[in-house]
């Protein structure tokens, strides 16, 4: 049986290492598992989570999704090396949670970087041999932010907003190539994304934030927290397990909500055209003490 060929960015902690650890440890080794990442001094947690795998059906490589030349000269070598790509997973992405007229442009900037430019460059390096090929799957990960906004997440949002975008663009097109694009609408999942987030927060200055912006993003920020730590927040485990679905289906759909909130959320604000029950439902769950 030929294995497939994935690749996978954004692997060094949370979804990204979850969803490469399952595919590798696949009983049947019907994947051959790339699995990147900007740093390669971060990869000892994946290396202890599958040792047996490793340059088996797990081979862990540099990839910087911010850097035209890295993401060309990885997508070159692989290519080089196995002829083929048949899974394009675009996992890596920053949050960010702040005051927007107080966020420095170089972070929106770099925001953009990861979540929107990063799978824009991978991509495009792929497509050429997917339609070459006639077969593929694109995975984009998004969130319920890339449809619904939410407060204090604009940067994050407009990253995902355009993602979706840009996914939907594709998908018709890509289908007469038999390549299916997907989009995964995530909602609260148990990973290292805040830890991460804090870093960037540490650019943006509130001091000269208003009081009343304050104690929203406060109240917001407790609301937030219920629902990551609550019971209805998934782990990165389930997440894999979800994506590892869409992989697996033939053609899977193109909008995919891994939980009943997400597709709560997305399902409300599709049929809304005026936008205004989203508004007031935004406004009683994160702006109401």
């Amino acid at each position: 049986m030929t294995q497939q060929v994935v690749v996978i960015t954004g692997c060094s902690t949370g979804i990204g290492l979850a969803l490469a650890v399952i595919l590798a440890k696949d009983q049947q080794k019907r994947y051959k598992v790339y699995a990147t990442m900007r740093n390669l001094s971060k990869q000892k947690a994946l290396d202890e989570a599958a040792p047996s795998e490793l340059d088996s059906t797990l081979f862990v490589r540099e990839l910087d999704v911010t850097k035209d030349d890295s993401v060309n000269t990885f997508f070159s070598n692989l290519l080089k090396e196995t002829g083929k790509i048949d899974v394009l997973v675009n996992n890596a992405g920053i949050s960010l949670c702040a005051v927007f007229e107080h966020i420095p442009i170089k972070t929106i900037r770099h925001i953009m970087e990861t979540n929107f430019y990063g799978p824009v460059r991978t991509i495009q390096a792929v497509l050429p041999k997917m339609k070459e090929q006639r077969s593929g799957k694109i995975i984009n990960i998004s969130s319920v932010y890339g449809v619904v906004g939410g407060p204090f997440q604009e940067t994050y949002a407009a990253s995902k907003f355009a993602l979706e975008g840009m996914s939907e663009c594709l998908v018709s097109t890509l289908r007469k190539f038999n390549i299916c694009v997907s989009t995964v609408q995530f909602g609260p999942v148990q990973t290292d994304v805040r830890k991460n987030m804090e870093l960037l927060l540490k650019d943006v200055d509130l001091s000269k934030a208003d009081e009343t912006t304050l104690e929203l993003i406060k109240a917001n920020d407790r609301a937030r927290q219920k629902l990551v730590t609550g019971n209805i927040s998934q782990t990165a485990d389930e997440a894999a397990k979800f994506i590892l679905g869409i992989i697996q289906e033939d053609t899977p759909n193109f909008r995919c909500q891994p939980s009943k909130i997400s597709h709560n959320l997305v399902a409300a604000k599709l049929k809304d055209a005026s936008g205004e029950e989203q508004v007031q439902s935004t406004v009683q769950r994160y702006l109401t003490e």
